[in-house]
């Protein structure tokens, strides 16, 4: 989560800190708090509760139970909490700005205050003068804070016939791999230790924070093809956005839906052996 310091300042907030992060609560105070409507500041962005509530939080441990999880009472209040702030005005709905396409071109001409998204274009936010820092995204209180980092996205399977190869080939994308990525886009190394080698803060406080965020970064808990398996509960927070349930009629209206698809998707990872 980036955030905008010389708004805080204005504002009189402290800074959050890079670690632990704030409170879905205190993120939709404090963007309350820094909203301009004269001015056109939304105080924050974020697309939906999974944006910032780990996705552990819609399944059981074990991975292949959504039902009395996705809409159990925790999840539920996470859309009640965000749902609060778009009823406030403070945080702007998708159909005005999708905070992971456009958040950092809102943040870069102060139109935003803070802003849940990533770290790609951080050359944007920092050309146009912006003072910011950054923070973990906000996670409720007594939960494991998660955030994705991309890094899950090769793999090598038990039974391949080519293990060492496929392991070489594994070890080049994240070593070797990274440092060409950095060299030819200024993208942020996917492994902390080729960023700090090819000095990827600069020196840059928000990076610097950025860094130290990411040092906490954590496995999720397995869930097959785990964005087909959620799709429902995008129908749901869009019910929930628009008025037309609460956060508890739409989850449990989704959730046997979310149940099908989970059972579905282990049903053919497992067939694939």
């Amino acid at each position: 989560m980036l955030y905008n310091k010389d708004m805080f300042d204005a504002a009189g907030i402290e800074y959050p800190a890079p670690w632990p992060p704030m409170t879905p609560e205190e993120f939709v105070d404090i963007a309350c708090q820094l909203t301009d409507k004269e001015n056109g500041v939304w105080g924050g962005a974020a697309s939906d509760p999974l944006a910032y509530i780990p996705f552990d939080m819609l399944f059981s441990p074990d991975g292949r139970t959504a039902t009395g999880y996705a809409n159990g009472a925790e999840v539920v209040h996470q859309f009640e909490v965000l749902a609060s702030g778009y009823e406030q005005g403070c945080i702007p709905s998708s159909n005005i700005l999708d905070p992971w396409a456009q958040g950092r071109d809102f943040f870069s001409k102060e139109q935003l205050a803070m802003v849940i998204t990533d770290f790609q274009d951080l050359d944007q936010v920092e050309k146009a003068g912006i003072n910011y820092g950054s923070t973990a995204p906000p996670t409720p209180e007594g939960v494991e804070p998660y955030f994705f980092v991309w890094s899950d996205n090769v793999a090598v399977f038990a039974e391949t016939e080519h293990p060492d190869e496929a392991k070489a080939f594994v070890a080049y994308v994240a070593t070797e791999g990274q440092r060409i990525r950095y060299e030819e886009s200024g993208e942020m190394p996917l492994d902390l230790a080729v960023a700090e080698e090819v000095n990827w803060a600069k020196g840059v406080p928000g990076r610097e924070d950025g860094l130290e965020v990411l040092s906490h970064a954590r496995p999720l808990v397995f869930v097959p093809n785990r964005w087909d398996v959620v799709g429902p509960y995008y129908d749901a927070w869009g019910f929930v956005v628009g008025g037309e349930k609460s956060a508890q009629e739409a989850m449990d209206e989704a959730t046997p839906a979310i149940q099908e698809n989970l059972d579905k998707a282990w049903e053919d990872w497992e067939d694939q052996g």
